[in-house]
């Protein structure tokens, strides 16, 4: 019994660390957990989220120099994506990003990204997630 009541702390501090409750941000990614109002603008996301406090602060991002479009496909680490992307929209809560991207060839290609992959919030403030 002596064991047990040993662990029984060390399992609290253990699922508190997994489920990021002893954490600065959120989480790493899932903005759309801590965020609300999501709207996407030229190549700016922006959201209302949740600081440390609970209060929620507007806040925003800059995709373009995240993102890029390869060969039709939106991608992470690329640049630019807006130049050759159109119907550029966020389905949902905002956490994906659809837009019909041009391939090599001219055609364009219908595709999405998960924004919460790499998109949290940190403290109240959007942040990218190398």
């Amino acid at each position: 019994m002596k064991n047990i009541s040993k662990l029984i702390p060390c399992f609290i501090l253990a699922s508190g660390i997994s489920f990021g409750l002893f954490s600065d941000s959120a989480s790493a990614g899932l903005f759309t957990k801590s965020c609300r109002s999501t709207n996407f603008s030229g190549s700016i996301l922006s959201s209302s989220c949740r600081d440390n406090n609970g209060n929620y602060k507007r806040t925003s991002i800059r995709l373009n120099p995240l993102i890029g479009n390869s060969n039709g496909v939106l991608l992470w680490r690329g640049r630019n994506f807006t130049q050759t992307c159109k119907n550029i929209r966020l389905v949902g809560a905002g956490g994906a990003l659809f837009a019909d991207c041009r391939k090599s060839n001219g055609i364009f290609n219908s595709n999405s990204i998960n924004l919460d992959d790499r998109i949290s919030n940190t403290k109240g403030r959007l942040t990218y997630d190398r």
